[in-house]
């Protein structure tokens, strides 16, 4: 049984920029490194389905914090904590199940930043995943941690056997533009995926990497 499907998404390796961690420790995370721009340190890891109780508040906050900033993960705003709750407490069987990686970014011990990998159980889907509900706190970017989870979600999809990565993003947020310098490929765009509050349509495109 490999890492992933125990509940672990390994010890994912830092990417360069500016938040970094390097020397994997007991418990599975990273050791920090102070951030060049002198803030807290980041740390990345694996939260596996009994964890998520005791980050239930941090989680729902920064899905708050993201969702009412105007990043809408599929919610609409404002977003109520029980709606937030309930949506992190119903991962709790597909990261038991290994199907699902969540990984989290701290800071100061306090969670910023998150990104998950949904693995499909299908035969002949399973040399591919799907990088979903990125995000990192308002208060807490520009400083790299968005680029940290990305490249160690990358480091969880190798350790799972997965070497197409999927996605899906608003077309020119700052997000579309992460990506592609990260060189993820377009594969098109879908105009009026997603609405706003007032019954507006966006259009989302969708990303590819070969890791």
């Amino acid at each position: 049984m490999s890492r992933c499907e125990r509940g672990s998404a390994g010890r994912p390796r830092p990417p360069p920029g500016r938040a970094r961690a390097t020397a994997s420790r007991d418990d599975g995370s990273l050791a920090p490194r102070a951030p060049a721009d002198g803030g807290a340190a980041i740390v990345v890891q694996a939260l596996a389905a009994a964890a998520l109780p005791a980050a239930l508040a941090d989680l729902s906050e920064l899905l708050i914090a993201t969702v009412d900033g105007g990043s809408p993960l599929g919610f609409e705003k404002p977003l109520a904590r029980t709606e937030a709750e309930n949506y992190w407490l119903s991962l709790r069987a597909e990261l038991a199940a290994g199907s699902r990686v969540l990984l989290v970014a701290s800071s100061a011990s306090r969670i910023v930043g998150a990104g998950q990998l949904a693995l499909s159980p299908w035969p002949n889907y399973r040399h591919r995943a799907e990088l979903q509900k990125i995000c990192v706190a308002p208060a807490s970017r520009g400083r790299g941690i968005g680029r940290l989870l990305i490249e160690a979600l990358h480091c969880a999809a190798r350790d799972c056997g997965r070497s197409l990565l999927v996605l899906s993003t608003r077309l020119g947020e700052p997000a579309h533009r992460l990506y592609r310098s990260m060189d993820y490929r377009q594969a098109g765009i879908i105009p009026g995926w997603t609405r706003g509050p007032a019954g507006e349509r966006y259009a989302h495109v969708t990303l590819y990497r070969e890791l």
